[in-house]
């Protein structure tokens, strides 16, 4: 991938040497149907540069439009995003098509051109109205007392997408498909599971405790604050959530783009949330039950000194569950894909919709294995015999019972408690 990308780079830098002598454009709208060079991912994750026409700009030097208002390095006041827009550099080909003259200028053409993919992807998959438009988001964001570098986060008070700066010589994150689905994920996982903004509300960060190097393999850390102190049972709930939501928005960044290893693309170190796994056997996807969760925090607790040490591994169990999750949803689509005999992307698709349709449904009463997967099986539309029998059977090596049965009623199959 660093290499594909090094030639687009180079691509990108050949074209505008071949133009640069054109004059300056100015900042008024492009003209309806007007193309952009950018590099875009084709499937399986592989980038090459495409012309693609951006929709609804309003403002070429600022880019702002329809689907995005940007922020460059932004702060956050009263409660949403705040500072200045970007400034955009572009040349135009003598075919028309603007051309980006700075990493910049490249990287927000491909948010924004991303970032409207996912709004159709939204509307096609049942969650159109969820998320509301044009998206504020922060580039070449700076954390506050340093670290925080190579990162990009969700800010749900905010509704923002934050890409940190990014200083690897990888895919660039704000290019990176994956990892832009990624994040527009946590924002419809934090508008439609009920209770979720309430269980975080709690939460907040202090990245000084932790290194650099942890910061970024992480991103947002639980810890304490002086006025509150959570139980093992509030800790099991914001573990499991927290997990959920990774792992969800792993799927869909894989359901966006395809590529199992999107994330590795742009941070090599992140090779365990890999999702490039077989489709056979059920061990290394099988969901925890909460008291699993629960046992797992107070066995870890008498191994920490230091509490900062405790949450920190706890973060890294909650990236654990959310990797057991999202290989979960990628072998359950892979097996629709070969009981339907559809193309993988209509497989992806499938589990997309049922999964918007599950978010809603999941308590935190009773989260788990069982809770999902059986609410994942009534929003999979018209599940077939090997789909429910490959659900049950992820049931059981979860739960290690077998209290479920697929039951049929007009050619459509339903998981169903055993009588």
């Amino acid at each position: 991938m660093k290499r594909v990308f090094s030639r687009i780079i180079l691509c990108v830098s050949s074209t505008f040497c071949l133009i640069s002598c054109g004059s300056s454009l100015d900042s008024s709208a492009p003209a309806e149907g007007s193309t952009f060079l950018s590099p875009m991912p084709q499937e399986g994750g592989v980038y090459g540069l495409e012309k693609v026409e951006l929709l609804g700009v309003k403002d070429l030097q600022s880019l702002a439009g329809r689907f995005v208002n940007f922020f460059v390095s932004p702060g956050i006041v009263d409660g949403k995003l705040s500072g200045f827009a970007p400034k955009a550099r572009f040349i135009r080909n003598s075919e028309g098509t603007y051309v980006p003259k700075d990493d910049l200028t490249q990287q927000m053409v491909a948010v924004y051109a991303h970032t409207q993919r996912l709004a159709a992807l939204d509307d096609s998959l049942g969650a159109a109205g969820v998320n509301t438009w044009p998206r504020d988001i922060g580039i070449s964001v700076r954390v506050q007392g340093g670290g925080g570098q190579n990162n990009a986060q969700y800010n749900g008070d905010a509704d923002a997408v934050l890409l940190m700066m990014y200083t690897e010589k990888h895919l660039p994150i704000p290019v990176n498909g994956g990892i832009l689905a990624h994040e527009h994920f946590h924002s419809l996982f934090y508008k439609l599971v009920p209770g979720f903004r309430e269980l975080t509300a709690s939460l907040h960060e202090d990245k000084s405790l932790f290194t650099e190097k942890q910061t970024a393999a992480r991103g947002s850390l639980l810890v304490e604050s002086p006025e509150r102190t959570f139980t093992d049972e509030e800790l099991t709930l914001i573990t499991y959530f927290k997990g959920l939501n990774e792992g969800f928005a792993d799927f869909w960044g894989w359901m966006y783009t395809g590529d199992p290893d999107f994330i590795v693309s742009s941070l090599p170190r992140e090779t365990g949330r890999s999702m490039n796994v077989k489709s056979s056997g059920f061990g290394v996807y099988a969901l925890p039950t909460q008291e699993t969760v629960l046992n797992e925090i107070v066995n870890a607790k008498e191994s920490f000194e230091q509490k900062q040490e405790f949450y920190f591994y706890l973060s890294g169990y909650a990236y654990g569950l959310g990797t057991m999750a999202s290989r979960t949803l990628k072998v359950f689509s892979e097996t629709i894909q070969k009981s339907r005999d559809v193309t993988t992307i209509t497989a992806r698709h499938i589990v997309g919709k049922a999964l918007i349709k599950l978010l809603p449904q999941l308590k935190a009463a009773d989260i788990g294995p069982e809770q999902i997967l059986t609410k994942l099986a009534q929003s999979v539309d018209s599940l077939t015999e090997d789909e429910c029998v490959w659900l049950n059977q992820s049931l059981a090596e979860s739960t290690g019972l077998k209290k479920y049965s697929c039951q049929k009623n007009q050619e459509i199959f339903a998981l169903e408690k055993a009588k």
